[in-house]
């Protein structure tokens, strides 16, 4: 036993060894009170700030805080304005990308983390996205690398990323695709992870037992790749509509950001990807014609799209939620490819050898 646990210890030292901080920011050598006064120049921590809406900036400057919270010591604090006023208060900080390029060789997955906390909202039913927070690492701007949005009415919270096929792309974050309604009044640690080799994406927010591949970065078709999307800023902000000027304000906190370079994907990430393709069975592999995908949870595919080794997408066939398929592969040329089978469950990798 005592072999086992030397072996294991052992292993993680190692892991941790590769893993390289790139920046990290707990708040706790800021001043208590504003972030920052003048809405031109950098404020504490080298961060922007930008009010939304056409307050006096003695007024708007009390949007960003840096306060004590009990068992956490300082946290930042970013609020709307008052009833009667709209727009994005929005604070950011760039060259993000400076700090990926000074990574270690090698180091090519990026986990961006963050802990936040979500307020009791007494919002309007009449206009549920009233106010909603973002939290963004951005690629090449208006792009989106790894981020949250959380809708303050009701406690929904997505994840975004962006592929650069579209600006914008916000998906669910529960492994059956479903909303996610977050409890309010609790802190929550949310973990993005990039995986530039792979070009594959995976976010864990631990406390809700959530770990989940992402199907964005891994529909690059030559000759886009991930190194066209380097982390450039980070951006923290809570929005109010302007159809919404009457709304109470909000506010979210947030603790312990950090950037890091890692040499590989944690080993738990991969097992939650693996998981699901688990379930599927494909025969005859190789194959002349005709495949058969089979699986024993019934598990409903949306769609199948096939991708060579060299990761070119091929095609794509739509399905309307069935289980058991016969694929048609007799006009691919002999050797080996990878059919991704999007599910209601998500997305699982098969190989398929083409005789």
């Amino acid at each position: 036993m005592k072999k086992i646990l030397l072996i294991v210890t052992t292993l993680l030292g190692v892991h941790n060894l590769t893993a390289q901080v790139l920046y990290t920011e707990n708040f706790d050598n800021y001043t208590l009170g504003d972030v920052a006064t003048n809405f031109i120049i950098q404020g504490q921590g080298g961060w922007y700030c930008l009010p939304g809406s056409n307050q006096p900036a003695s007024l708007a400057a009390k949007n960003f805080q840096i306060e004590n919270e009990t068992n956490k010591g300082k946290v930042l604090t970013i609020t709307t304005g008052p009833v009667g006023s709209h727009g994005n208060n929005r604070m950011f900080k760039k060259n993000i990308d400076v700090l990926w390029n000074q990574r270690t060789q090698g180091n090519n997955v990026l986990k961006f983390e963050i802990e936040i906390f979500v307020p009791n909202y007494p919002g309007n039913p009449s206009i549920p996205f009233a106010v909603v927070s973002t939290i963004t690492l951005y690629t090449t701007k208006p792009k989106i690398l790894a981020g949250f949005l959380y809708n303050h009415f009701d406690g929904l919270l997505r994840g975004v990323s962006s592929n650069g096929l579209v600006s914008y792309s916000p998906f669910h974050l529960t492994p059956t695709n479903n909303f996610l309604y977050i409890p309010d009044s609790q802190w929550y640690q949310l973990f993005f992870f990039i995986d530039y080799d792979n070009n594959k994406a995976y976010v864990e927010i631990p406390k809700l037992g959530i770990v989940k591949k992402v199907d964005v970065f891994d529909k690059l078709t030559s000759p886009d790749t991930m190194s066209n999307y380097p982390p450039t800023e980070l951006n923290l902000d809570i929005g109010k509509n302007i159809d919404a000027v009457q709304e109470q304000p909000s506010f979210l906190k947030f603790d312990n950001i950090k950037i890091t370079a890692l040499k590989s994907v944690p080993p738990h990430l991969l097992t939650a990807e693996n998981f699901l393709a688990e379930n599927f069975n494909l025969y005859p592999n190789p194959a002349n014609s005709v495949v058969n995908i089979i699986n024993a949870e019934n598990m409903q595919i949306q769609q199948i799209t096939v991708y060579d080794v060299a990761g070119k997408q091929l095609n794509t066939q739509n399905y309307t939620n069935e289980t058991d398929i016969q694929l048609n592969v007799e006009h691919l040329a002999s050797g080996t490819y990878m059919l991704h089978l999007q599910t209601n469950q998500g997305t699982a990798v098969k190989k398929l050898v083409k005789k």
